[in-house]
């Protein structure tokens, strides 16, 4: 098993690289100067409702500036995808050569819910325990993002689960 992962890891990053147009790398490994370059990143879509988790995650993400990463190249317009993660908690960006964020898929485990999803989570499912959340959020330059929470609640030994998009 671990000599597939590492072949399929060999061979993504392989196809990766060859297409010329997208850096796969992750946060961590980088030496990173956090800056202030992104600030469009953050404000577009925060909200009262941001748990502390989401919050340092997109901070982190609104500090990189690709111009100074090792891998940055402008002898040719790329795209650049960055992975911050922290635990289960993980954002990938994309970055155009320019240094503007274009895109983010967001994975939250675990986080507090906003009021509205809770008060639906207790409307559609009265008395029950909500076990985990995870949410997926989805930013596109010049769209309109999307939440979406998955939610597992449980009641005397039943399970459900509950999907809300905001």
């Amino acid at each position: 098993m671990k000599s597939f992962i590492a072949l399929f890891t060999l061979l993504f990053f392989n196809i990766t690289i060859a297409q010329d147009s997208v850096e796969l790398t992750s946060f961590d490994s980088l030496d990173i100067t956090l800056t202030e370059t992104n600030s469009d990143f953050e404000y577009p879509f925060k909200s009262l409702n941001d748990s502390r988790v989401v919050e340092k995650l997109r901070h982190k993400v609104n500090s990189i500036n690709i111009k100074d990463l090792s891998v940055y190249n402008d002898s040719e317009p790329s795209y650049y995808n960055i992975s911050v993660v922290e635990g289960r908690n993980k954002i990938i960006a994309k970055f155009n050569s320019e240094g503007e964020l274009l895109s983010t898929n967001e994975t939250y485990f675990d986080i507090p819910l906003p009021l509205t999803v809770r008060q639906e989570v207790a409307r559609k499912f009265p008395n029950w325990e909500i076990v985990n959340t995870k949410l997926k959020f989805t930013f596109v330059k010049n769209k309109t993002p999307k939440s979406e929470y998955r939610v597992s609640v449980s009641l005397n030994g039943v399970d459900a689960s509950l999907v809300i998009t905001l």
